[in-house]
């Protein structure tokens, strides 16, 4: 008898490991059903075994709770994240009107500050040579008229 007592014993002791360390692990797990990805894990696996959910109702309830506080948040930050989103889409458009709006009076700035030049072939009588000028940030050569050209010519 003591051949056949034997066995049980290393099976009940291969059982009772084997529920110690189910156990350790079931600890391990409800001390982190607050995250919401074990959380998930946790209603998934219950779900599948209803016969184990009626044991841990607890452990269940927790994470129903921890899952369902998760959707709550992400639906808060969904949101927030769209109204930035919108937000900082009208900035941008903003931004661009304004920039065409410098842009557009930084032109006329610089159309306002442009000298006049003399329309071609009509230079000041009185000036022989005339220097090139800036205009609008570029080098302009006037045309130079010889003012005696315009005299009447010698007649012979």
């Amino acid at each position: 008898m003591n051949k056949t007592s034997q066995p049980n014993t290393r099976a009940t002791s291969v059982f009772e490991e084997l529920s110690r360390t189910d156990l350790t692990q079931w600890q391990g797990v409800v001390s982190r059903v607050k995250d919401p990805v074990t959380a998930r894990l946790v209603v998934q696996y219950l779900d599948a075994f209803p016969q184990l959910k009626e044991n841990r109702a607890g452990v269940y309830l927790a994470a129903c709770e921890t899952v369902q506080r998760d959707r709550i948040r992400f639906a808060k930050s969904y949101r927030k994240g769209r109204m930035a989103a919108a937000v900082l889409t009208s900035l941008m458009k903003l931004g661009k009107a304004i920039l065409g709006l410098a842009r557009a009076v930084k032109a006329q700035a610089v159309i306002a500050e442009c000298p006049q030049v003399p329309a071609a072939g009509k230079a000041p009588a009185s000036v022989s040579h005339v220097e090139p000028t800036r205009v609008c940030d570029r080098m302009v050569f006037p045309v130079i008229v010889d003012p005696f050209a315009a005299q009447a010519p010698l007649v012979h």
